[in-house]
């Protein structure tokens, strides 16, 4: 267990910043912080990672909105909104897929997170 640069090893002895693993033999909570975050994982299929713009339309076209996707896969994905603030739930994105093919899907937004949301394309 570390504490402000110095580890409490097995025999509560304090090891310096630099001991390797083998010499702090404390169970670490970091195993298991894993396992957290993919219990809230709710994607039937692996997003792939990916850096593609993308214009996302709302009302009929009447409002629109520039984002980034970040990663994808057949059913959403992840996107960085320049503006996150005021879009409705419902619209289209259009952006290019990895053959470089234009993309046009109905998409509703699931999540948002400052910047980021979710989406699911319906």
């Amino acid at each position: 267990m570390s504490f402000f640069g110095t580890s409490v090893s097995k025999g509560n002895n304090l090891v310096g910043a630099g001991a390797t693993a083998a010499q702090d033999a404390t169970p670490s909570f970091k195993a298991g912080m894993g396992s957290v975050v993919m219990a809230e994982e709710r994607r039937g299929e692996r997003r792939n990672r990916t850096l593609r713009p993308a214009l996302l339309s709302f009302n009929g076209g009447t409002l629109k909105a520039e984002a980034v996707i970040r990663d994808i896969n057949s059913n959403g994905a992840k996107i960085r909104l320049a503006e996150p603030h005021g879009l409705p739930h419902e619209g289209v994105a259009v952006f290019k897929d990895e053959t470089g093919k234009s993309q046009e899907r109905k998409m509703r937004i699931v999540w948002r997170l400052k910047d980021e949301a979710g989406i699911r394309f319906v």
